[in-house]
């Protein structure tokens, strides 16, 4: 008995538990702002309005939310199974996801699945902080929950509704590889400001939203949307471009549209961030024209090391958390990509602040803090009005 004893001690002095291999910090070097973040899927029938006939359409929702005692904090994973209607396996969420990341060379399932387990900042149905917030609204463009929630949690924990609607009966389709007819075009066009319009009705009813400040957030070909949003609304007070074609390369219209806008239609301030890299195609992005013809004044952030794929999350963070060096030809990886986005993040809550907040910084002064990853410059400046 006693030598039986002995083996059972020297066995439990010996034991080495398993090692749990460390996940990625897949929220960077950004910091969390004074608020805890909520996120709330909800699925709303919008009235018909403008609308041909009632939409029902799912609302993400991110917000100021209140500190709780055991939060459990949305992993990756989540926003691909909210934004999908449910649970899927590790396997097809890992395909989903290298996707996303344009399928670098280097990247593993093991890779994938660690940085799908990684957790961010929010916290599913929070209790929200009960005093209202600006709105920031995403336009028309698929995917938002999984390709931009690190910015939307970022803004949100700084003082910010983020809001993105997508009708529940639309297949994601790049609107390039549709079969349309040029009024076919803009008739889509029309309809995806409609819907925008009615939901963004229906988000400012929300009692912790502040329907005075509202701004629009847009990225990749969003862009289109936001720029017929903002004409239809005088409510809204910024339009923001994560590489955006606000102004440029419209899918939708013609580039006779383009060269004809002029400050009628081109009426609240506009934030145009933009990649600059010559790697695809050979030629560096210009400077869009329209934007020196924006009524409420631009301004123009360029990051010279950037492609547009590494203006989303899974394209422009991942690459650098993960260590990814070689990326696809739509993006850059390593050191820089991450530097880049976590740049863009703070840029778009600076511009935010600007003209939304309670006490942010004159636009003016964002625009003289160009650096070795963004390049900005102004075009016609305005001071803010001054808020209630």
């Amino acid at each position: 008995m006693a030598r039986l004893l002995l083996i059972a001690v020297a066995a439990f002095l010996t034991f080495e538990p398993a090692q749990t291999r460390a996940l990625p910090e897949i929220t960077g070097d950004l910091t969390r702002g004074p608020f805890a973040v909520g996120f709330r899927k909800e699925v709303l029938t919008l009235p018909p309005a403008s609308l041909s006939r009632p939409t029902t359409v799912d609302v993400f929702r991110w917000y100021p939310a209140r500190a709780a005692d055991a939060p459990e904090h949305m992993r990756l994973a989540d926003y691909y199974a909210a934004q999908g209607d449910g649970a899927v396996d590790g396997g097809s969420l890992q395909a989903a996801l290298r996707v996303d990341m344009t399928d670098p060379p280097g990247v593993t399932d093991a890779m994938l699945a660690d940085a799908l387990e990684a957790r961010l900042w929010a916290i599913r149905d929070a209790e929200p902080v009960e005093r209202p917030f600006p709105l920031l609204l995403w336009t028309y463009r698929d995917s938002i929950p999984t390709m931009q929630p690190l910015l939307a949690e970022y803004l949100a924990s700084h003082g910010y509704n983020v809001a993105f609607a997508w009708p529940r009966d639309r297949v994601p389709a790049f609107p390039w590889n549709q079969d349309l007819t040029e009024q076919e075009r803009r008739d889509a066009l029309a309809a995806q400001v409609d819907l925008l319009s009615v939901t963004l009705d229906s988000v400012v009813d929300i009692e912790t939203v502040d329907g005075g400040r509202v701004g629009l957030l847009s990225w990749s070909y969003g862009g289109e949307s936001a720029h017929g949003l903002q004409r239809l609304r005088p409510d809204v007070d910024l339009v923001v471009g994560v590489d955006a074609n606000l102004v440029s390369g419209w899918v939708y219209r013609d580039a006779a549209d383009l060269a004809n806008l002029g400050p009628s239609e081109l009426v609240a301030p506009h934030v145009l961030l933009r990649h600059g890299s010559a790697r695809v195609g050979g030629n560096e992005t210009p400077v869009p024209e329209p934007l020196g013809r924006v009524a409420g004044g631009s301004w123009y952030g360029r990051f010279p090391a950037l492609h547009h794929g590494n203006f989303n999350f899974p394209g422009g963070m991942l690459p650098g958390v993960l260590g990814l060096d070689t990326v696809s030809g739509w993006a850059v990886g390593g050191e820089v990509a991450q530097r880049g986005y976590e740049a863009m993040c703070r840029l778009v809550l600076q511009f935010a602040d600007a003209f939304l907040g309670e006490a942010g910084a004159h636009p003016d002064t964002i625009a003289e803090q160009s650096d070795d990853l963004v390049e900005l410059s102004r075009f016609a400046p305005i001071v803010p009005q001054d808020r209630p």
